[in-house]
């Protein structure tokens, strides 16, 4: 099984690309570049460039023949949110698309908690971003693909403790990548996972018993 990760050489796509490479599983990188870090280099998996802004829906098909299972975790930066609704929206669904179009049934979001709740979106400092989002799941949950939708708040760099908590209590918006990315890939196969979308906050519930309660 090829698992593509969009937006693979960010930050908490590396996090994903690293944790799929432990479990031994085949990665394809797609970013915009197609270049990488070093660290990213050190893995040894395929890198492919993908410019799901400028690219049609057909071009993007051409690069997904080996794919089995995309996970999109690319998003537009903070310096510019202008391209939230091109890189995060647009190029989400168009991506959608292209993996209809041969056949790739599996899809995962990294999404952003808030975004599916339009009375929060004027509590962040870049709305656009959150507005992006919450039109992307909803082209996803229409898609016929089988998703996943997967909404974390804050993020730091900490470790990953393989426990989290799908509410907001207060003091817990903030998760690490790791974590984030731990949950993703349990979620890449797990039945329980499958057409579900919900936050996730650090907490101390392991992820396993989470999953019981999608």
């Amino acid at each position: 099984m090829a698992v593509l990760v969009m937006g693979g050489t960010g930050k908490t796509g590396f996090q994903i690309v690293e944790q799929l490479v432990n479990k031994k599983r085949k990665v394809i990188i797609g970013n915009h570049s197609g270049k990488s870090k070093l660290a990213v280099s050190q893995l040894n998996v395929n890198l492919r460039k993908f410019d799901l802004i400028k690219e049609d829906v057909s071009q993007i098909a051409s690069k997904l023949g080996d794919v089995d299972v995309i996970i999109f975790a690319a998003g537009a930066s903070q310096s510019h949110p202008e391209q939230a609704e091109w890189l995060d929206l647009d190029g989400a669904v168009k991506l959608m698309d292209a993996a209809k179009e041969v056949g790739i049934k599996r899809y995962l979001m990294v999404s952003a908690a808030g975004a599916a709740d339009r009375a929060t979106w004027n509590i962040y400092d870049i709305p656009e971003y959150y507005i992006a989002k919450y039109y992307a799941e909803k082209e996803l949950k229409n898609s016929g693909l089988t998703y996943t939708v997967v909404r974390p708040p804050i993020l730091s760099d900490g470790p990953k403790t393989g426990k989290a908590s799908l509410s907001k209590t207060g003091n817990n918006e903030i998760i690490s990548r790791a974590d984030v990315a731990n949950m993703v890939v349990l979620s890449i196969d797990d039945v329980r996972a499958l057409n579900r979308s919900f936050d996730l906050y650090s907490g101390i519930e392991p992820m396993d018993d989470l999953l019981n309660r999608l």
